[in-house]
């Protein structure tokens, strides 16, 4: 897949995602050299809505195949991605602590 396939197929799946896009334009995405414990994007995006456009920037994070940084918390808890959402989300939720939107 080329880096131009790449950013149309992400521009795709963010527009499934963004609420009220009518369109996502990938301009370009960087893999930082940290965060070990999955794979990490930022991407630049145009976004096309109802009331125009804008230009956003997202943080994609997804598992790598390697062996978990975390151990198993519980049963069906294996997925360091939703751990780390789930704790994110619960900072966001229950405390005045500034978090991205997830």
């Amino acid at each position: 897949m080329t880096t131009d396939q790449a950013a149309d197929a992400l521009g795709r799946w963010l527009g499934d995602r963004i609420i009220g896009a009518r369109s996502v334009q990938v301009d370009g995405f960087t893999m930082p050299k940290s965060g070990y414990s999955a794979e990490t994007l930022m991407v630049d995006a145009v976004v096309t809505a109802a009331d125009g456009a804008s230009t956003q920037r997202f943080v994609l994070r997804r598992e790598t195949p390697d062996p978990p940084i975390y151990p198993t918390q519980a049963p069906g808890l294996d997925v360091e991605i939703a751990i780390q959402y789930r704790a994110m989300h619960s900072i966001a939720t229950h405390s005045s602590v500034p978090i991205a939107p997830l």
